[in-house]
């Protein structure tokens, strides 16, 4: 039984009968995990170009902070 709460939860059985004061990691959203799919199937000249755009975004949100 407590197998079937483990995997409807999606967390181990040791975490369920020993919960630790950890935060569980986060999973990237299902837009995130699509855009990236559509990423990969992209030429790998158009990857590298995206995701220097993307690299340089994230840097100048990371300034900010």
């Amino acid at each position: 039984m407590i197998l079937r709460f483990a995997t409807a939860l999606e967390i181990t059985t040791d975490d369920m009968l020993q919960p630790s004061a950890r935060k569980p990691a986060r999973k990237p959203s299902r837009r995130v995990l699509r855009r990236l799919e559509l990423i990969e199937s992209l030429p790998p000249t158009q990857q590298t170009a995206l995701l220097r755009t993307i690299d340089a975004v994230l840097l100048g949100v990371a300034g900010r902070r």
